[in-house]
């Protein structure tokens, strides 16, 4: 064995960083404070650094790491690993020199070992001295441009965390779930990264593996993750900072990566039921799941075939609120692919929370419109699919929050009404555009709830899109018709209820009562007469789509059909 290490470069282990250290002076100025990269870190951001060997052929150094392998084999054969006890150390420090191999096979061979390794239940107490630092290790590989690098090294990594330490009850090497992520405390700025920009920089490596090109890739990091939030002993530590990228996998191209990363959801909840008996046996016996007025009757989203689970919808509720707004703020972020990867994740995570975003409506609701009004800004084809995106995330949105919370948001924004707190012109008015946005994201949120609860707001929303600055005279072209489509999906909506209903709706939300059929009798009067003033022909055949609509309705209420 002293024979084979001899052809392996120093490297020493510092136990108090958990970090491999090839370059002991450069080390040593990294602890004093100087202004300098934590050496498994530099692999991570410039993959480009010098390797040290003391074998120049490649093919010999795949020899080496094949002998050692042997070697470990031959002795758990034999039942005889005892033997290399003493020859630990030295083993994962010269495998740990093979992970920055230039040499693809080299790299894949040694993952494989260290995973094997990982796993011996003889040599459990130093696997778990080295897993911080070999997870460390893994994580440049995980950038690595071969694919099956990027395989192999998904299973070290995973080995490497879920090492047992059975004092502390948790992974041996969970900490480095931090770096995976790139998590660093708000307002925390290492000194050095003032002097050297390198040293400030942190990669979210995990989320480069979810969006991989590569299926197997993809398929390996969902397996791990699911591991990680289910089973790791300590994941409730973990499970906020990795359900993000869980809940990502649902909208992959790859229906057994979407029915894994469910899978996965679905264990949690199950936990989750097990572990909170009481509130979950409470509204399961009594039928108290959800508030009454939600729209659970249309379809949901792909890959939901049904509505999930309690204990699934309360896991992720209660893990979300830690990134929720951070995802909202990403649906402008200034990457095309980000921004459509965050509105994706948004919309999975309003199928899961349901009425609980009436809780947070007013900034959720404004940050999607935002996001809205700044793809309307733009006509290149990445903005088009974000806004078919937006739009169906409204939808989803009106199903679970009722129209008696988002119409009193959305009416005085679209009504020009300046007590609200919105950005506006020069002129003291908000712009076109501005209250273009809020009145198709009312239109969208009609679309999502309940007939019913649509018409105990029917008179509002009718008063306010039919005002002059909607679609009379003071309405720009763009701003009138999108005003003229929201009226025809208002009446689609509320269309196989009758409208004298909606007085009786109104008094009990309001304490008013309105004549709803005089309030439509007037609208159609309305229509006719804008029939006549306007000669724009997109114009007028909105206005005749808005008519037969509003026709049909009064024809019912008067028993004609």
């Amino acid at each position: 064995m002293p024979a084979v290490f001899s052809r392996y470069p120093v490297i020493q282990y510092d136990a108090e960083e958990k970090v491999f250290v090839h370059d002991p002076d450069c080390h040593e100025f990294y602890k004093r404070g100087g202004a300098a990269n934590r050496q498994d870190r530099e692999r991570i951001i410039d993959g480009t650094r010098s390797f040290i060997s003391v074998e120049t052929s490649e093919e010999i150094r795949l020899n080496q790491c094949e002998l050692i392998s042997s070697l470990i084999r031959s002795f758990v054969h034999h039942g005889s690993l005892s033997l290399l006890d003493v020859y630990f150390s030295d083993i994962i420090l010269a495998l740990q020199s093979h992970l920055s191999d230039p040499f693809p096979n080299i790299k894949i061979a040694a993952a494989k070992l260290l995973v094997q390794i990982l796993r011996l239940p003889q040599w459990e107490d130093g696997a778990k001295y080295y897993a911080t630092a070999i997870g460390r290790a893994s994580l440049p590989l995980l950038r690595h441009r071969n694919s099956r690098v990027r395989l192999e090294s998904i299973s070290l990594l995973e080995a490497s965390i879920c090492v047992p330490d059975r004092e502390k009850v948790k992974g041996a090497g969970s900490e480095v779930i931090n770096e995976l992520i790139g998590f660093r405390e708000e307002n925390i700025l290492p000194i050095s990264a003032f002097y050297k920009h390198e040293c400030g920089i942190n990669v979210n490596i995990l989320a480069e593996l979810v969006i991989d090109r590569n299926t197997n890739v993809r398929n390996r990091c969902c397996d791990m993750v699911s591991f990680l939030i289910c089973c790791l002993p300590d994941r409730y530590n973990h499970q906020q900072r990795l359900l993000p990228y869980l809940l990502s996998f649902y909208n992959d191209s790859d229906p057994r990566i979407q029915r894994q990363a469910m899978a996965a959801v679905e264990n949690c909840g199950q936990q989750y039921e097990a572990e909170n008996p009481d509130e979950i046996i409470e509204r399961r016996q009594y039928g108290i799941d959800g508030d009454e007025r939600c729209n659970h009757m249309d379809t949901l989203l792909q890959p939901f075939e049904q509505r999930p689970r309690i204990g699934s919808r309360f896991f992720v509720r209660n893990n979300t609120k830690r990134f929720f707004n951070a995802l909202l703020s990403e649906l402008r972020n200034w990457m095309p692919k980000t921004r459509l990867q965050s509105a994706k994740l948004l919309h999975i995570l309003v199928i899961y929370c349901e009425e609980h975003l009436t809780m947070d409506i007013n900034s959720t609701l404004f940050e999607i419109i935002k996001a809205l009004q700044s793809c309307m800004n733009e006509d290149d084809k990445d903005s088009l699919c974000l806004l078919q995106v937006l739009e169906d995330i409204l939808k989803s949105v009106g199903r679970y929050v009722d129209p008696c919370t988002y119409v009193r948001l959305l009416l005085p924004r679209i009504n020009n009404d300046m007590n609200t707190g919105t950005s506006v012109s020069e002129g003291g008015t908000a712009t076109e555009l501005f209250c273009l946005v809020n009145t198709k994201a009312l239109g969208c949120l009609m679309q999502g709830s309940l007939p019913r609860r649509v018409l105990s707001q029917y008179v509002a929303i009718l008063r306010s899109l039919s005002s002059q600055t909607s679609i009379g005279q003071f309405a720009g072209r763009i701003q009138r018709l999108e005003s003229l489509k929201s009226l025809c999906l208002l009446f689609q909506s509320i269309e196989g209820c009758c409208i004298s209903g909606a007085s009786t709706l109104i008094f009990e939300e309001s304490g008013k009562l309105w004549n709803t059929l005089e309030v439509t009798q007037s609208f159609e009067k309305l229509l006719k007469n804008l029939l006549i003033q306007f000669e724009d022909k997109a114009t007028n055949d909105a206005i005749r789509q808005l008519l037969h609509y509003v026709t049909l309705a009064l024809e019912k209420e008067e028993g004609v059909v």
